[in-house]
């Protein structure tokens, strides 16, 4: 297998707009070093938008606004090399006609003509056998005739459910690669632990394959290329022994208002849940669904009161001025900021 450039980590799922799936999405990021996020359906309350691209800062990302819908989210990145991906984050709304969206048609048919790589992770709304669905319905054939028709490639792997609720589990959530030498879709697998969402979370990594003509070895390597490299390879030992033996420091949160107490009711929601699929019992359903609304009000107490906490803290007329500039560039007040009595 030929050499690579270090991959990206990715992670695609459908947040069904729930608060504490959005939240665990980005807890999840932080804890697992994912690089990007395809979003659908997140939690975004003064937005109409059903796609969202979510990246990591140190990643260079461009989003393409004139490719852009609200359901449909495309940005490039770009390496160090100066390969350039399309990442696209797609939503196909069930009662839509002929999907995919056009906004999707016309990108592929635009990526097809400049010879450009890109990675789609949507939810379909679909079925086809072709991905793991049981049967094959009107929207899932027009989807496939697409997929076939641009030579596109299906990732998903196992025919594991990428939607599961109390009534039925289904493969809805599709991701796609235009067909390349430079483009490695690796370790495509469905993550069977609980994302607070109706989907569940697919997670991959990207992998760009190096030119042919960049062999980074010498035909023949002399004594100074081999003293080099057994150097190299002694720092990169060293580096990842402490990367796996890192010295025990105190860890900062997070997030400022996540806390012991919510960390320990997510891991026993995520067992009632567990629970619940096994037992597939109305009784078990509605203990985790009480317990889940629970948690969800204890995320938005949590909340409150760690901007009540940081509000109280700002002395300094400079933190005060950045807040209000903060605010004043969306005029609704936030919920998490807003009085009991809703004002």
């Amino acid at each position: 297998m030929a050499p690579s450039q270090p991959g990206h980590r990715v992670i695609q799922i459908n947040l069904n707009h729930c608060e504490a799936a959005t939240e665990d999405l980005m807890l999840f990021m932080s804890e697992k070093k994912v690089d990007v996020a395809l979003v659908q359906e997140s939690w975004i309350i003064t937005i109409k938008m059903r796609a969202c691209i979510v990246t990591r800062r140190a990643l260079k990302l461009t989003l393409l606004s004139h490719y852009s819908t609200n359901d449909v989210s495309v940005a490039t990145c770009e390496d160090q090399k100066g390969f350039k991906l399309l990442l696209v984050s797609a939503y196909m709304p069930y009662d839509e006609e002929n999907p995919p969206p056009e906004a999707v048609r016309n990108l592929v048919r635009e990526a097809r003509r400049m010879s450009q790589q890109l990675v789609i992770g949507c939810d379909s709304n679909g079925h086809h056998i072709q991905w793991g669905s049981k049967d094959i319905k009107e929207r899932g054939e027009s989807i496939m005739d697409f997929i076939l028709s641009n030579n596109l490639t299906i990732c998903n792997r196992d025919n594991l459910p990428t939607f599961a609720n109390k009534i039925r589990q289904e493969v809805l959530d599709l991701t796609l690669t235009t067909e390349g030498r430079r483009l490695i879709v690796e370790d495509w697998r469905v993550d069977l632990e609980r994302s607070f969402s109706d989907h569940r979370r697919i997670l991959f990594r990207i992998e760009v394959p190096l030119r042919r003509g960049t062999n980074p070895y010498p035909e023949k390597p002399n004594r100074d290329y081999i003293d080099s490299t057994v150097e190299k390879l002694g720092e990169v030992l060293v580096r990842a022994f402490k990367n796996s033996c890192p010295v025990s420091r105190p860890r900062k949160n997070i997030k400022p208002w996540w806390n012991a107490e919510l960390r320990q009711t997510r891991t026993g929601i995520k067992k009632l849940y567990n629970k619940a699929q096994k037992k597939k019992t109305e009784e078990s359903w509605d203990v985790y669904r009480k317990c889940f609304n629970e948690y969800k009000k204890k995320i938005r107490e949590a909340k409150w009161v760690s901007v009540k906490e940081f509000s109280e803290s700002i002395t300094d007329t400079n933190e005060a001025a950045r807040l209000r500039q903060v605010l004043s560039k969306e005029p609704m007040v936030p919920s998490n900021i807003r009085r009991p009595d809703n004002s």
